[in-house]
């Protein structure tokens, strides 16, 4: 078990690195959070950059589990409801201007998200705000 956790440690720290820079969590307890998570969800170590390489399309299973729980580990959702509070708003942009219209978007992609699955309902959630690149950087 033990070499199997490194091995996740590894191949997410590139992960970890490409985040959000959150302002009340360091980079050290993201890396823990995406390793975590990809543990969890069960996520094969080279999941991410499969994914990311495939530019998030036919995802597995594990990967939006995997999503659903980065997100709710990070507080960016909280029981599959994303949250708008300007502390989350600044973790994801710190440019206050721009915080009216990723509310918007937020309300938007999130109201299109009432599935049972959460899992599911993540990572349709994750494709919605990728589509505001200037307002979601990831």
């Amino acid at each position: 078990m033990e070499r199997f956790s490194v091995i996740f440690l590894l191949t997410f720290w590139l992960f970890a690195a490409e985040q959000v820079k959150a302002c009340d969590t360091n980079e050290k307890d993201q890396g823990r959070i995406y390793v975590g998570c990809a543990i969890v969800a069960n996520l094969p170590k080279e999941g991410w950059e499969t994914h990311k390489a495939r530019n998030f399309t036919n995802p597995t299973k594990e990967f939006k589990c995997f999503l659903h729980c980065t997100f709710e580990s990070l507080s960016f959702s909280k029981n599959s409801v994303i949250q708008t509070d300007d502390t989350m708003l600044e973790i994801i942009n710190k440019d206050k201007t721009l915080w009216p219209e990723m509310r918007e978007v937020l309300k938007s992609c999130g109201d299109k998200n009432k599935l049972d699955n959460r899992c599911e309902n993540t990572y349709n959630l994750f494709m919605c705000l990728k589509q505001h690149p200037k307002l979601f950087p990831w």
